[in-house]
C-alpha cells in the first residue's frame, strides 16, 4: 500500500521532480554530533520530575537507623497474647483417639478395680472407646500383617532348609554370604588436574578498566551518489507506480428500478427455494391482513431512535452524480 507522501508526489510532482526530491540528502542523517557531549549538563528530565516512587524507593530511601522514643502506652504487655481461635478451639476427633491410653495398660488397670463400681465403668468406657476408635483398627491391621509377614518369612526358610539338604548346597551358600558381607571398596576421588596459571599482565587490566567511548560516526558528503544508485534498473512495477493514474471523470448514476445482470443469472439455492414459499396456515385464519391498515401500534408510537438507526436509514451515494 502506498503512502500518503508517495501519493502526494504522484498527485501534485512531474517525475522528474519527484526524483529531484529523492536525491536530496537527508540532514539529519549527515549531521550527527557527539553522544558523549551533553548540552545542559544540570538540567532534571521532566520525566524525572513527573514519576512516582515506587515502595522499593520508599523504603530505600528511609535512614538505616531510627531512634524511637519509649511510649509506655503503647508497650507490649508481659505475657504473651493468645489468639481468639487458640482459646476458642475445639479438639478434633483425631486428638480424642490419639489421647486414649493403650488397651494393654487399661487391661491391666481393670484387675485393681474390681471393688470399685467408678472404676469399672470408667475403664468399661475407655475400652469401648478404644474398640471403636480408627487408631485401634489401624493397630489390629498392622497385627495382623505382621503375622502374615513372618508366616510368609517362616516358609521360605522352610523352603531354604529343605533346598540346602546337602553339605555342598551349605558351602556354596556359605561363600556366597562371605563374599556379600564383604565391605563395597571405596572408590579414590578423582583429582582434577587445572592447568597453568597464566601470568598477571597489568596492561591487560588497565585497558579493561578504561571507560567505554563511543565514537562518533563518520561524515558523509551530502553530494556523493552512491555506487549503487548509478548501477540501479527500475522495474515494471516502479514503472507502473511512477505515473498518475487517471480515473474516469464521470460515473453514471444507478437506475433505482433496474435489475443486475448478475441476480437475472443467478441460481436459486434449494435453501433459498424453501424460504421463499408463503407459510401454510390453517384454513379460516388470516394473520396477514389486518383490519385497520392505517392503525399505528402502541409501542411504535412510544419507541426511540437510536443513533445506529439513524445513520442506517440515511440514503446510499453512489460516487458523483
Amino acid at each position: 500500500m502506498l503512502s500518503k507522501r508517495v501519493k502526494y508526489a504522484l498527485a501534485h510532482l512531474s517525475h522528474h521532480q519527484h526524483i529531484a526530491r529523492l536525491a536530496r540528502p537527508n540532514l539529519r542523517r549527515v549531521q550527527k554530533g557527539d553522544r558523549n557531549i551533553l548540552t545542559s549538563a544540570f538540567v532534571v528530565p521532566r520525566a524525572a520530575l513527573k514519576c512516582r516512587p515506587s515502595k522499593r524507593i520508599k523504603i530505600m530511601s528511609q535512614p538505616r537507623n531510627v531512634n524511637k522514643k519509649f511510649d509506655p502506652t503503647k508497650a507490649a504487655t508481659g505475657y504473651p497474647r493468645i489468639h481468639p481461635k487458640t482459646l476458642n478451639a475445639q479438639t478434633s476427633k483425631r486428638t480424642v483417639d490419639l489421647a486414649l491410653p493403650k488397651r494393654s495398660i487399661v487391661v491391666a488397670t481393670k484387675t485393681f478395680a474390681t471393688g470399685n463400681k467408678t472404676m469399672t465403668i470408667i475403664i468399661k468406657d475407655l475400652l469401648s472407646r478404644i474398640h471403636n476408635s480408627r487408631y485401634q483398627k489401624y493397630r489390629m491391621l498392622c497385627n495382623a500383617l505382621a503375622r502374615q509377614r513372618a508366616a510368609r518369612e517362616a516358609k521360605q526358610r522352610k523352603k531354604l532348609h529343605m533346598a540346602l539338604s546337602k553339605p555342598e548346597d551349605w558351602t556354596r551358600h556359605k561363600e556366597v554370604l562371605k563374599r556379600l558381607a564383604e565391605p563395597k571398596p571405596i572408590p579414590t576421588p578423582r583429582v582434577h588436574t587445572r592447568g597453568k596459571w597464566r601470568k598477571f599482565d597489568p596492561t591487560r587490566v588497565e585497558f579493561l578498566s578504561m571507560p567505554v567511548t563511543k565514537d562518533s560516526p563518520e561524515s558523509r558528503d551530502p553530494f556523493k551518489v552512491p555506487p549503487s544508485a548509478l548501477t540501479y534498473v527500475i522495474t515494471k512495477r516502479i514503472k507502473e507506480i511512477a505515473f498518475k493514474k487517471n480515473p474516469p471523470e464521470y460515473i453514471p448514476p444507478k437506475i433505482p428500478g433496474a435489475v443486475s445482470p448478475a441476480a437475472v443469472k443467478a441460481v436459486a439455492s434449494p435453501r433459498t427455494i424453501i424460504l421463499a414459499k408463503p407459510a401454510v396456515r390453517p384454513a379460516g385464519v388470516e394473520t396477514d391482513l389486518k383490519e385497520d391498515a392505517f392503525s399505528v401500534p402502541r409501542q411504535a408510537l412510544k419507541a426511540r431512535c437510536p443513533p445506529r438507526i439513524r445513520r442506517l436509514a440515511r440514503p446510499k451515494t453512489y460516487g458523483k452524480s
